[in-house]
């Protein structure tokens, strides 16, 4: 449940995102709503730097779909941020094909922190401590 700083309840219609600073957070529409502008052209690196989360396989209607069609199979990627129900969050996706078809991807952002040592390492032999001998007599506890 939600509630406001005088305890009362609060239904979710009346709360509205904001961001760390107090900003409102715009919100959109679902992607499946909205025509997309794939316009943003992706390098191989970039899109490395996402892990893939949704995978949808495209089957495009007929009409300016072969000049896109061909260049997606020249190897281009094209980004765009994804929303599947709309509201305050997005995605990053992207498309793609192969020789199997026409792919949209769907992606968290990787956060890596890249780290180097600035001295070797120092390695030493573990010693292995010596074997006692066991009485068979005694019972041992550890192993109840």
């Amino acid at each position: 449940g939600y509630m406001n700083p005088q305890g009362e309840w609060l239904s979710r219609s009346e709360l509205t995102a904001v961001t760390v600073e107090g900003e409102p957070i715009e919100e959109v529409e679902s992607s499946f709503k909205v025509d997309l502008q794939l316009d943003r052209e992706a390098s191989i690196e970039e899109f490395l730097d996402h892990s893939v989360r949704l995978i949808y396989s495209l089957d495009p209607v007929d009409g300016e779909i072969d000049e896109f069609r061909e260049t997606v199979d020249n190897g281009k990627i094209y980004r765009f941020e994804f929303s599947y129900r709309g509201g305050t969050s997005v995605d990053p996706a992207f498309v793609l094909s192969n020789e199997h078809g026409l792919w949209l991807l769907i992606t968290d952002s990787n956060r890596i922190e890249y780290a180097s040592l600035t001295n070797a390492a120092v390695c030493a032999k573990i010693e292995e401590p010596e074997e006692e001998e066991e009485d068979s007599e005694e019972l041992d506890f550890g192993m109840l």
